[in-house]
């Protein structure tokens, strides 16, 4: 949860912190209570970075791995 925070309170101003923050929460809690959330958070950052391509691909395996999300209308309405 530490780590979501910090990438949470990181995405506006650094969102290449955000998405590093994401990505060390999934590679030390691949399966935590948080994922969907962790997920949504890196794929924001990396909209915010201009890396769309890998935003999408990673948007994608969002929509396949959790269908009806809660968390599915944030990242649509996300920039």
């Amino acid at each position: 949860a530490d780590l979501l925070e910090q990438a949470r309170g990181a995405l506006r101003s650094e969102p290449s912190r955000a998405l590093a923050r994401a990505n060390e929460a999934a590679q030390r809690y691949p399966r935590g209570v948080l994922v969907q959330e962790r997920e949504v958070l890196a794929i924001q950052a990396l909209r915010r970075l201009g890396r769309a391509t890998e935003a999408d691909r990673r948007a994608e395996a969002f929509a396949k791995a959790f269908p009806g999300s809660a968390f599915q209308r944030k990242l649509n309405a996300a920039p």
